[in-house]
């Protein structure tokens, strides 16, 4: 006994029965259901609508909106990802906000990464006696973290595109390709 009767840490005797805020409850997330597991898991929204899209049974969906304040870098890599996935058919309007965090964890990433180069990894301490790590550094790994997340959330790096259901892309006018080809050729 404990001096308070048996009561345990919650105030409960050992035959109480707790109130339902204690009781666990578990939930199986949606993924699971059978129609949205593909071959190597689950089967994210944006690749299953690009699925529908490339074999003609839903129509492509409204592109997201070029956010505003974007530096010229970054207004760059806009234009390099909605490319990208634009030819995949896996641009949609609902990513914006994906679109919108992956293009601010880029531009602070080069941020922290000139800082980085400016003043170099180790930095005067505040004592100034001794060098320390330079705080860029960190803040550095976690935009990269984050860019990495982002960056398989979009379908941007190898695994994520052969985990999702992604159309191939559209063959074009590849000039690179056709340049590379004539050099090999001679």
């Amino acid at each position: 006994m404990d001096g308070r009767g048996g009561l345990n840490l919650y105030g409960f005797g050992p035959h109480d029965r707790p109130p339902v805020a204690f009781l666990r409850v578990e939930f199986k997330p949606i993924f699971w259901r059978e129609e949205l597991m593909g071959q190597h898991g689950p089967i994210s929204v944006a690749s299953k609508m690009a699925r529908n899209v490339a074999q003609g049974t839903a129509s492509a969906p409204a592109e997201p909106q070029e956010p505003e304040g974007l530096s010229d870098a970054s207004r760059a890599e806009w234009v390099r990802i909605t490319g990208l996935l634009r030819d995949r058919g896996a641009l949609d309007a609902l990513d914006q906000a994906a679109l919108r965090d992956y293009l601010l964890c880029w531009d602070r990433l080069r941020e922290c990464e000139a800082e980085i180069t400016k003043h170099g990894v180790m930095v005067e301490g505040i004592n100034g006696r001794q060098r320390v790590k330079n705080p860029a550094c960190q803040l550095a790994r976690q935009y990269r973290d984050a860019l990495v997340v982002w960056s398989r959330e979009i379908g941007l790096t190898f695994a994520s595109r052969t985990r999702l259901a992604m159309p191939e892309q559209k063959t074009g006018e590849n000039r690179f390709a056709q340049m590379a080809a004539e050099c090999w050729r001679a």
